[in-house]
């Protein structure tokens, strides 16, 4: 096999509303998915640990990391409010249709 070895990239997506290229990471330390720029940027607060998971990190900690960090699309998209979820308010209960009372039995 020839080839040089090339690391897993993340596969990189259109943003739904605003087509900027982004990808999805889980949060190591809460297991929750967050998108993310495509592009690293200097001023970032996200390190990727492989190519599916991520840290964030705090202000401090991000200043003094040096490598590729990215920040969350949540931050560049004009349409991050359309896509947050409220938080500390429970979900909905599921809706339930009412049946249509089975019809009576005709008598031919």
């Amino acid at each position: 096999m020839g080839g040089s070895y090339r690391p897993l990239q993340p596969l990189v997506l259109a943003c739904r509303t605003c087509r900027a290229p982004m990808f999805w990471a889980k949060v190591a330390s809460t297991g929750k998915n967050i998108p993310i720029d495509a592009a690293a940027r200097e001023d970032g607060n996200i390190v990727l640990i492989d190519h599916r998971t991520c840290t964030v990190l705090g202000p401090d900690e991000a200043a003094e990391i040096p490598g590729r960090k990215y920040q969350s699309h949540f931050v560049s998209c004009p349409d991050a409010k359309a896509w947050r979820r409220a938080r500390g308010i429970p979900d909905s209960p599921p809706v339930t249709r009412e049946e249509p009372p089975c019809p009576s039995p005709s008598k031919s």
